[in-house]
């Protein structure tokens, strides 16, 4: 009994994120269409890309650094 409800909640551990993913990929559409959702995304993803250039030069330079 144990190993069969151990398998039924490995399933369901599975295959929940993807039935949640799968219905609401409607609700991702549209907002992805508001313009609003599409500036702060353009604006994260310039952080990002900011955040991650100032990483890599941190760990270019690191090794230099230190003595």
């Amino acid at each position: 009994m144990t190993g069969i409800l151990l398998i039924v909640l490995f399933g369901l551990g599975h295959c929940i994120p993807i039935v949640i993913a799968g219905s609401s990929t409607a609700l991702v559409l549209r907002l992805m269409a508001n313009a609003s959702w599409q500036r702060g995304g353009t604006a994260f993803r310039r952080l990002a890309g900011v955040l991650i250039g100032i990483m890599g030069i941190y760990f270019i330079v690191r090794p230099f650094l230190t003595a």
